[in-house]
């Protein structure tokens, strides 16, 4: 629930809600839980239905979760089993996870996370899919060419492939293509190579699908299984993209 949207948590020296997950509950016939999370520069989200109510509440139910809770959350969640019940008792303002072993308690963070809902595009259908894996392996040779401090890597869209492209002017240039089911025209997209791969590193599925309206537009990632929206600064001129790109006039503000 946690390990997917902490790689977009801000720096120690970022503004203090911006270091803070934000987890809603909504009150669904099974429990939905959402978390959120941004630096201003990406974002991530995802969506899970999990487990049953004891109390069901009358209306949705919001937090900001500490970043070192929900780091101590996912650590513990890497000892224990799927089989393991894990309770969550919500009060105000403290919130209470029980484990067979033991509890953690966390106060809710004061103040309002910025409002993300405006930068994200409704659904739209699939522009292209590609392998995971194959693009992280790419991503990861394009990586060690890159320039060390804004690590541009450009993607271009091509009719079967993707073509990954850096150039650093004191090592060389690379160039690496990955296959692709494209369904949409030509078009280069920017990326910051690291962010990609942090947001990339939170994925499970094996196939990633892409949607944009155009190359200046918001894109989403998606999975088969996971909503995961991930937002990065893109660097070319063509526009902004990424799990969830924005362009900069559309970073997120408090």
């Amino acid at each position: 629930m946690f390990h997917p949207v902490l790689s977009s948590v801000a720096k120690e020296n970022g503004r203090y809600r911006l270091q803070a997950v934000q987890v809603q509950i909504l009150p669904t016939a099974t429990p939905t839980l959402i978390t959120v999370d941004t630096d201003g520069q990406r974002l991530t989200r995802m969506t899970h239905e999990t487990g049953w109510w004891v109390t069901k509440p009358n209306q949705s139910l919001t937090a900001l979760i500490p970043k070192r809770t929900a780091r101590l959350l996912v650590e513990i969640a890497h000892q224990i089993t799927e089989e393991t019940i894990v309770s969550l008792t919500l009060t105000n303002p403290t919130w209470i996870f029980r484990f067979p072993n033991g509890e953690v308690r966390t106060q809710n963070l004061s103040g309002a996370f910025p409002d993300y809902t405006k930068i994200i595009p409704p659904d739209g259908r699939p522009t292209l899919t590609c392998s995971r894996s194959s693009l992280i392996s790419a991503l990861r040779r394009m990586e060690t060419i890159s320039d060390p401090l804004s690590h541009p890597i450009t993607i271009q869209v091509n009719q079967s492939e993707i073509l990954l492209s850096t150039v650093n002017a004191h090592i060389g240039e690379a160039h690496e293509p990955v296959e692709a089911t494209v369904q949409t025209d030509s078009m280069i997209l920017g990326f910051n190579g690291k962010l990609l791969l942090e947001g990339l590193g939170t994925i499970e599925a094996e196939h990633i699908n892409w949607s944009m309206a155009s190359p200046a537009a918001p894109c989403v990632i998606k999975t088969p299984h996971q909503t995961i929206l991930t937002g990065h600064m893109s660097l070319c001129r063509s526009g902004c993209h990424s799990l969830l790109w924005y362009p900069p006039t559309d970073r997120i503000q408090e």
